[in-house]
């Protein structure tokens, strides 16, 4: 039961990092590129670390962004 709590609990927030440990390796790469391209194309807008964190946590079961359901994320997730 302690080893399941462990895989599927969510990481501790710290301040300015983004926790990625356990994502599948697909999604890992296109969070780590949407991150990179966002910067690159509008470095004057910023995306706040605990909403891309949320992001994550609610990504966390899948291997890819194709499948994020808008309908069933969290609002800050979906901004």
């Amino acid at each position: 039961m302690f080893r399941r709590w462990c895989r599927d609990a969510d990481p501790m927030m710290r301040i300015g990092e983004i926790n990625l440990l356990g994502l599948h390796p697909l999604l890992r790469a296109e969070i780590k590129w949407g991150l990179f391209a966002h910067q690159r194309q509008n470095p004057r807008t910023r995306w706040l670390p605990i909403d891309v964190q949320n992001l994550v946590n609610n990504c966390r079961a899948m291997d890819s962004l194709t499948g994020f359901d808008l309908d069933n994320c969290s609002r800050r997730a979906r901004a």
